[in-house]
């Protein structure tokens, strides 16, 4: 009920959206007169939840329903970034080893494992400077060959259950993840008509099974389609359709499954470009206790923290979220990291930050799915608390997506005054549309906000156009005092 609002809010809302004045509570705050006509136009099963707060006074600006348990979409990420840079800091390094005996005379070793601590932006490209390393310190041939991705278990993450995609932001992560789980897969025509079309894969190698049903065509049309499935410990790359021999190339990424045996196979076909034959099996495998003992063969260290988190939310990637969620399980509870080993890891490392944690439900990482619950008021004073947090509060302000400048709002919030004045995690479900983040103002304010939306019901662009309306607001304002003060806004 909308009957203790002052009466230039009522004639705003009725004006603008008549239909909203007896389906929402009262919005509350200094400049709920400014800003709540700014949400006009939610659809009625939308639960909107809203929260702004100066950032320098804390002190609360406009609520609507900001204690609402609300699906937070990848706005989760905050999280579990905060959560990790609090819990190891922002220049800590992951180390992913290579372990094994010292080579006999001719430069053989009859077991080498890669050991896997869960670094969010392992690649390929570093199993082959590893390799490289191992071909310089006289490395020439190895019998069996395994990747010990075991510091993590091997379960899905929470709530990945409710939809069965390969969709790349989907993808299964363990402490060996590879390319953060996806293959790249690009399809390009044959040489003629009537030729399959050429298949490249990134990452290349033997773990892949090709299965290919497609045709080049006259024209420039591209009808090709892929899929990957998890096929005997392998994964099955499905590739379908027809492209034309004068259409670009197709390209794709899909989850690639199985990631330990994917790292080992892409080891494998690392050393062997080095020169450095492997004459066993390659897969899956522990480290025996007795090499773990022995000082690594080869290290390759992460870039620093700071610059994985800037990664995972500016490009809001699920699989690194996911792979530091394991990481902070990791190292708070020992091998192997399991969900509630991270959720309770989270839990303690934002503890000092003293949230208002009722309603918040930490399921996964990267709030894909329906698994984590939160509040615009957690969420609110998480951004205040880290803002305070010297190196680890500026380094993940500096992970934000800018507003019509990089990351998930590239394409948003491009003009003025929003340009460049927005630092923010956005969030989508089918259902949801979150935003969080920094603003500021006009009048110099910084301001904290949190805009969830729920029921969304396949409404996502209306409803980023609201955020984008709501938030441009924020930044437009002169004055954080109610309207009829001598500034004004």
């Amino acid at each position: 009920m909308f009957h203790r609002l002052p009466l230039v809010l009522l004639t705003c809302l009725a004006l603008l959206a008549p239909d909203r004045i007896e389906a929402r509570p009262p919005a509350t705050g200094a400049l709920s007169t400014r800003l709540a006509p700014l949400l006009a136009g939610l659809p009625e099963q939308v639960n909107a939840s809203v929260l702004v707060v100066d950032a320098d006074s804390r002190k609360p600006l406009f609520a609507l329903e900001p204690d609402r348990p609300t699906y937070p979409a990848s706005v989760q990420k905050l999280f579990t970034t905060s959560a990790a840079l609090l819990a190891f800091g922002p220049d800590h390094r992951f180390e992913t080893t290579v372990r094994g005996g010292t080579p006999d005379g001719e430069g053989h070793v009859p077991l080498l494992v890669l050991v896997g601590s869960g670094d969010p932006g392992l690649h390929p490209s570093h199993l082959r400077d590893l390799a490289r390393t191992l071909k310089d310190k006289g490395l020439r041939s190895v019998g069996e060959l395994r990747a010990d991705g075991s510091a993590f278990d091997e379960a899905l993450p929470r709530g990945y259950e409710e939809k069965k995609t390969d969709a790349a932001y989907r993808a299964p992560i363990s402490a060996l993840t590879l390319g953060q789980g996806a293959v790249l897969i690009s399809v390009k025509p044959g040489p003629r008509v009537g030729a399959a079309p050429e298949v490249v894969l990134d990452p290349a190698c033997a773990y892949f099974r090709l299965d290919l049903d497609a045709l080049t065509v006259a024209g420039k049309s591209n009808k090709i389609s892929v899929s990957t499935r998890s096929d005997g410990g392998r994964t099955r790359v499905v590739v379908r359709g027809t492209i034309g021999l004068g259409a670009a190339p197709s390209i794709d990424k899909r989850a690639a499954w199985h990631p330990n045996r994917l790292a080992a196979s892409v080891f494998a076909a690392a050393l062997q470009a080095e020169g450095v034959r492997v004459t066993g099996k390659a897969g899956p495998g522990k480290l025996p206790d007795e090499l773990a003992k022995r000082p690594p063969l080869a290290t390759h260290r992460s870039a620093p923290l700071e610059t994985l988190i800037a990664t995972t939310n500016k490009t809001s990637s699920n699989p690194m979220a996911e792979t530091l969620f394991k990481a902070l399980g990791l190292h708070g509870g020992g091998p192997p990291a399991t969900a509630e080993k991270s959720e309770k890891a989270v839990r303690k490392a934002l503890a000092p930050l003293d949230l208002p944690l009722k309603g918040v439900v930490v399921g996964n990482g990267s709030g894909l799915y329906h698994s984590s619950k939160s509040t615009t008021r957690a969420i609110v004073g998480l951004l205040l608390a880290m803002r305070g947090r010297g190196a680890a509060g500026d380094a993940l302000a500096a992970s934000l997506a800018i507003a019509g400048t990089d990351g998930t709002l590239r394409k948003r919030l491009k003009s003025a005054p929003a340009l460049g004045n927005v630092r923010a995690k956005t969030g989508t479900l089918d259902d949801v549309v979150a935003l969080a983040g920094y603003a500021k103002t006009r009048g110099g304010h910084t301001l904290a906000f949190a805009v969830l939306l729920g029921g969304s019901g396949g409404q996502t662009q209306k409803l980023r156009s609201i955020q984008d309306r709501f938030v441009t607001g924020l930044c437009g304002l002169r004055s954080l005092k109610a309207v009829g003060s001598s500034k004004g806004g």
